[in-house]
């Protein structure tokens, strides 16, 4: 693809995320594990989303770089985010722990793995700013691949540190966050022609799709006595 039409497409697809905002409740959080350093501002997110949403998802791996066996070499791992995530008060309960995964295609498709077990409809992925077009990016094509769709918003912090040091993938060496976007900018389209992300075309159609869905939805309870959209899904899906 010619680099003037990439960058076009890539700057389309970040507004289309980076806009993005739940309309409804979700069923689950898709909360994507980070490297060290990289989780400003996330947990304070799942504890506010965690109001009305159902559970929050975390990654089942130790925090091991893809093929090592060192514990929280990439990430500080479920037992940490664990930790956390009870310390704010979240129940166990409330907490679905996913099989290991060690990148963002696996929890992608880890996190489907629960939604398809426990019939969720609607989530949230939540991720950092430069990270999180590929996390959608990847959501809808699993997705797509597995025929099960669900309605799932994007969510990142404001405001970002883009000066901040952080971990990156699989335990990379720390740097300013700013420069992670120049490596999406290589990745995305790498991992596009591998198939192991959606297009463009299917990025932009999956929303239309989705905010369609959605208007449905809230016609159809204008005639069910103030039905919320989630005890609509919940009926549906009986």
């Amino acid at each position: 693809m010619d680099t003037q039409i990439l960058v076009l497409e890539m700057f389309r697809a970040q507004c289309l995320v980076l806009g993005d905002q739940p309309k409804e409740t979700a069923d689950a959080i898709f909360f994507h594990s980070r490297g060290h350093g990289d989780d400003d501002g996330l947990f304070t997110h799942v504890g506010v989303l965690m109001t009305t949403a159902r559970c929050v998802v975390i990654n089942g791996f130790n925090g091991e770089k893809m093929g090592g066996t060192k514990p929280q070499e990439a990430s500080p791992g479920k037992d940490a985010y664990l930790r956390r995530l009870e310390g704010m008060s979240i129940r166990r309960e409330r907490i679905v722990v996913t099989k290991p995964a060690f990148n963002t295609k696996e929890e992608n498709e880890a996190f489907l793995d629960c939604a398809i077990e426990y019939n969720w409809r609607t989530a949230i992925v939540l991720g950092q700013a430069h990270q999180l077009l590929r996390c959608m990016l990847g959501m809808i094509k699993s997705m797509n691949d597995r025929s099960y769709q669900m309605r799932v918003y994007a969510m990142c912090p404001r405001p970002v540190n883009w000066s901040k040091m952080v971990g990156g993938s699989q335990g990379a060496e720390k740097k300013e966050r700013f420069s992670y976007i120049a490596d999406e900018f290589i990745r995305i389209p790498r991992y596009q022609e591998k198939g192991d992300l959606a297009s463009w075309e299917e990025l932009s159609g999956y929303y239309q799709r989705r905010d369609a869905e959605y208007d449905e939805v809230v016609r159809a309870l204008m005639g069910m006595g103030g039905m919320t959209v989630r005890h609509y899904v919940l009926e549906e899906n009986r």
